[in-house]
């Protein structure tokens, strides 16, 4: 099941590091997982430029849903990062 949490809603569990597992999805449908604060802050950047999309799996008890993360400085700020976006 592929959920959203609108942006406003702000209760994302973001987890860092934790029990999610992020995905990043580029332009041209390569898929890898995102691992670490290098890794996250990397593909924030690229999301950022919309070169890619992040995803993320959040397991629960019985399932496990995949959300489309659109809060980027959400994420950034989980995973205490700053933006590094050059235009």
């Amino acid at each position: 099941m592929m959920s959203g949490v609108p942006r406003k809603a702000g209760c994302f569990p973001y987890g860092y590091p934790g029990a999610v597992c992020y995905i990043e999805v580029s332009g041209a449908g390569g898929l890898r997982q995102i691992q670490g604060r290098g890794e996250i802050r990397d593909a924030v950047v690229r999301a950022e430029r919309g070169e890619s999309r992040i995803y993320a799996a959040w397991p629960g008890q019985y399932r496990t849903d995949l959300f489309f993360i659109d809060d980027l400085p959400a994420l950034k700020a989980a995973a205490s990062l700053k933006s590094r976006v050059s235009s």
